[in-house]
């Protein structure tokens, strides 16, 4: 199983959301099996991998949900799911509105569930980013993307790793 933080650590507004999640959504019965911190963390996980990767294939989903799980390795990354999306500037969807960020889609937010439970809990290892910790659309070619190594194209983003 992966680090996780104490509920206290969550941003307000993490935190928010979760409970909004918790109470208007359908969860998972794998995630409810976990304890209160456990949870916040895969509904992170969750949260972030429908934003970012819904209607995406399988494959593309995977590569996203494991750049958390690397950057929660890496030592200049929170130590923790929570704490890597909802670090400043990471990840845009998180600058939204809470309403907006509830999930609608209910097939995707039950995939991004699965797919989260089985990063955090171990029962899936395999990473098809080689390590990345960041990924990016390939169209956009940001600056910051100068860095990174091992670059690797899934669907329409790039994903890369630190040095």
């Amino acid at each position: 199983m992966m680090p996780s933080i104490a509920h206290a650590d969550i941003p307000l507004k993490a935190k928010q959301l979760i409970d909004t999640v918790k109470e208007k959504t359908k969860i998972i019965d794998n995630v409810y099996s976990l304890n209160e911190v456990e949870q916040n963390e895969i509904l992170c996980t969750a949260l972030n991998l429908y934003h970012e990767a819904r209607g995406e294939d399988d494959f593309h989903q995977w590569a996203v949900v494991n750049v958390v799980a690397n950057r929660v390795k890496h030592r200049l990354f929170p130590s923790s799911f929570c704490g890597v999306i909802w670090d400043k500037g990471q990840f845009t969807w998180t600058r939204r509105a809470l309403e907006v960020n509830l999930p609608r889609e209910r097939k995707s937010w039950i995939e991004s569930q699965r797919k989260a439970y089985q990063v955090f809990t171990g029962k899936r290892t395999d990473d098809p980013t080689k390590g990345a910790t960041h990924f990016y659309q390939s169209r956009l070619n940001p600056k910051w993307a100068t860095r990174l190594v091992d670059k690797v194209r899934i669907g329409v983003h790039v994903f890369a790793r630190m040095p």
